[in-house]
């Protein structure tokens, strides 16, 4: 909507189309942390389970079989279709994953959803909300109205 956007804090909740009306959307991950990070990108059903394994978006499998979830070349942003997103998925869940460095080290991280080039949607935090995570949920934005 225009150049308006949201900073959310931990825990809030309101509807994508709250920020925006648009069908393409880009949902990036930022984290500041050392060691090998990666982010991915689950397209969930209706009871919040992975619709099917082709909806694990990662750096192994980087789309979705009809393009409506597309990892970017950066590895840590991802672009999403709404029109072309399949009826079973619901709902896409983004999150990170380390192997050695829990998220407590993590100095500073940033979610931004990106419609039509403009941000509408940012969340800062740092490692202060964690202890051991190695594996942390950054957004769950529902996808199907």
């Amino acid at each position: 909507r225009g150049d308006m956007s949201f900073t959310f804090s931990q825990g809030q909740r309101l509807p994508l189309s709250q920020f925006t009306s648009a069908k393409k959307i880009m949902f990036t991950a930022e984290l500041s942390l050392q060691g090998e990070l990666d982010i991915s990108l689950f397209g969930l059903d209706e009871s919040k389970q992975l619709a099917d394994d082709r909806y694990f978006i990662f750096y192994n499998q980087p789309n979705s079989p009809e393009q409506s979830m597309q990892m970017q070349p950066n590895q840590t942003s991802f672009l999403v279709d709404l029109d072309l997103v399949p009826l079973h998925v619901h709902r896409l869940l983004l999150c990170a994953t380390t192997e050695s460095t829990p998220f407590r080290q993590l100095s500073l991280g940033t979610v931004v959803i990106q419609a039509e080039y403009s941000e509408v949607l940012r969340y800062e935090f740092t490692g202060r909300e964690f202890e051991n995570e190695c594996a942390v949920m950054l957004l769950l934005p529902v996808s199907q109205v």
